[in-house]
């Protein structure tokens, strides 16, 4: 189900979408070097909605967190066989949920 959400501030919109509950769901900033997932959300506005999926990013798309650099710096990431350098900002407001690999889908 694709859903848009208003923040507490009224600001920002979260743009989600919904899998099974209780499934792991964390920031790709915080997903180990090697771990996949499914993309679920987008924590931003239209603006960087559009921006991730000019890169490739979108919502049900199975994604995998292959580097990062210590401490800051970019996230390295793998969709559809491309590797993606993007920023850890935008990399702790795109959640994911965590899935084994033989359950992968996208």
């Amino acid at each position: 189900m694709l859903e848009w959400k208003e923040r507490k501030d009224g600001r920002e919109k979260i743009f989600a979408f919904r899998l099974g509950e209780g499934e792991l769901k964390v920031s790709l900033a915080s997903m180990k070097a090697g771990e996949s997932g499914i993309v679920v959300e987008f924590l931003g506005g239209r603006g960087f909605v559009n921006r991730l999926n000019a890169l490739g990013i979108r919502l049900c798309k199975k994604i995998t967190k292959v580097n990062t650099m210590l401490m800051r710096g970019p996230v390295i990431v793998d969709i559809d066989g491309m590797k993606i350098a993007i920023g850890r900002g935008m990399a702790q407001r795109i959640i994911v949920e965590v899935v084994d690999e033989d359950t992968a889908y996208g």
